[in-house]
């Protein structure tokens, strides 16, 4: 009987993040799984041997402009921030393709029941993939359904799918599709596909306060064997965002989700206006000036510009529709 087949959708350019798929790969039990991996950046000679399969994709799509930046939103009890800056890029159709590429070619490859998983995990042991090959053969698709009501409601991935039951949709290319949904990003496009088909199972994810203590910020316990989430890309500078309050006033919002202080210089219109410190672990506001009278900001940290803009250049109502700071009612 023909193994189950667990997808790697993979990009390690630097030695950290390939040690991280090294070790993932490493723990993986391969008695009743086999394994490909799909990347962006090669695949090192000592894991070549450790796998069936391995799919180089040289295109890593990278999205800069306003239109396909993700929108992202940070709320408390008297206001909310909605920003496309909170993330420089969005990398969600480089993600998507590997998906893309992995199932289109589980299916050419005659694989029944699939799991993908990310390279930046680490497994206990192979319940979660055992379980789940189980469920397999009555459901199409296990997928984790995020806890305390979180957007986006999916967790991308793992997602274990059973490849005679899927809907013909989840093998066609539709880049459009996710940078016309409203996140844009590739849980909005799954849970589109998850909502069409009508034989799902969905687990919810184990993460509780003790949990979260324990594990790397943004890391993710799916199950008792599974953790997922092991490499941050955003840094302490994630949350760095001009944004513009229902009194047109431009301001500087700042999430620190860092455990050091995060300090900043603001330049405005070429001129010098302050610095500001945001202690770890919290936000800040600060007022650069009315939003029609800046045409260019430069936010400098360590010395290194960070962020530049020139406003004069972009549409502006445009730009303030999707960054705001509205106060709750």
């Amino acid at each position: 009987m023909k193994k189950d087949l667990i997808i790697i959708s993979a990009y390690t350019p630097d030695f950290k993040r390939e040690e991280l798929m090294r070790s993932f790969i490493n723990q993986i039990d391969k008695t009743n799984y086999d394994l490909m991996v799909v990347s962006h950046s090669k695949l090192p000679d000592d894991l070549i041997n450790k796998v069936e399969y391995f799919i180089f994709d040289k295109e890593n799509e990278i999205l800069t402009d306003l239109d396909s930046k993700y929108n992202m939103t940070f709320g408390r009890e008297n206001f909310r921030v909605y920003t496309t800056e909170a993330r420089d890029f969005n990398h969600t159709i480089a993600a998507y393709k590997l998906f893309y590429v992995g199932i289109n070619n589980a299916r050419i490859l005659g694989y029944k029941k699939v799991h993908i998983v990310e390279y930046d995990s680490t497994v206990q042991n192979m319940n979660l993939f055992d379980d789940n090959s189980k469920l397999l053969e009555d459901y199409s698709v296990v997928w984790f359904k995020r806890s305390n009501n979180k957007i986006p409601v999916v967790m991308s991935f793992p997602m274990s799918f059973n490849i005679n039951k899927l809907k013909e949709d989840w093998f066609k290319w539709d880049k459009e599709g996710i940078l016309n949904s409203m996140g844009k990003t590739i849980e909005d496009w799954q849970l589109r596909q998850i909502m069409n088909q009508e034989d799902t199972y969905a687990k919810k994810d184990k993460i509780t306060p003790d949990h979260i203590k324990n594990l790397p910020q943004g890391s993710f316990l799916v199950d008792n064997s599974l953790i997922i989430n092991l490499y941050q890309s955003f840094g302490s500078e994630q949350w760095i965002c001009p944004i513009i309050n229902e009194n047109d006033d431009l301001l500087m919002f700042v999430n620190n989700r860092s455990e050091d202080s995060l300090c900043y210089e603001v330049i405005v219109n070429g001129i010098f206006i302050k610095t500001k410190t945001t202690n770890p672990y919290n936000w800040s506001i600060l007022l650069l000036g009315k939003w029609e009278e800046v045409n260019t900001l430069s936010i400098i940290i360590d010395n290194e510009k960070l962020k530049e803009y020139n406003f004069g250049q972009m549409n502006r109502k445009d730009y303030k529709s999707r960054n705001s700071l509205t106060k709750n009612q």
